[in-house]
């Protein structure tokens, strides 16, 4: 069993460097070795600081010793849109389940606090994500460049309607009222 709580301060550094390894073990042969090999801890623990400091929201996934197993990170956007930024499990984990809990748990905290429609952007030569998406209900609804140590990236932009639901996170709190420590139990994972 897992669960699934919102990222507070404490584990900023945690999720930092458990989002640098995901990176640096996924991302082989999708992006290049310099752009991999520069991605540090600290560098990824100040973007999620800045991303909560303008309104972004993070869920931690936790397995039943307490090891982080997975971390999901949205942001607001424009109208109604919020902007999944990372969904990430183990990556010896994935296909268990775990993704598909926390992308739910996602969803649910964006539409808890207000969003109508998710927005994600993915590398295209990233099929099994593209595939993970489409079968959450993604469609793909345009492209983007993704900018990083002067390389360049396609990205497929995704987007979904969230409808109203109540589902394994039952309902969060809307972004900056989430409670540091909020854990409940997600059945079926």
């Amino acid at each position: 069993m897992t669960t699934i709580e919102p990222l507070n301060d404490d584990a900023i550094d945690e999720a930092a460097e458990f989002l640098t390894n995901c990176w640096r073990e996924v991302y082989v042969g999708i992006l290049d070795a310099d752009v991999l090999n520069g991605l540090t801890t600290a560098s990824r623990a100040g973007y999620l600081r800045q991303h909560i400091l303008r309104g972004a929201a993070g869920l931690v996934q936790r397995d039943d010793t307490g090891a982080m197993v997975g971390v999901s990170f949205f942001e607001p956007g424009d109208a109604g849109i919020g902007f999944i930024d990372k969904v990430y499990v183990r990556p010896d984990l994935i296909g268990t389940g775990l993704g598909h809990a926390l992308l739910i748990a996602t969803e649910d905290a964006m539409i808890s606090s207000g969003y109508t429609v998710a927005h994600l952007d993915v590398y295209p030569v990233n099929q099994r994500a593209i595939r993970f998406y489409e079968s959450h209900g993604y469609t793909k609804i345009g492209e983007a460049t993704d900018h990083l140590a002067d390389h360049e990236y396609p990205l497929d932009v995704m987007t979904k309607p969230l409808c109203h639901r109540t589902g394994h996170m039952g309902v969060m709190p809307p972004l900056g009222q989430a409670k540091p420590g909020l854990t409940q139990p997600l059945e079926g994972t």
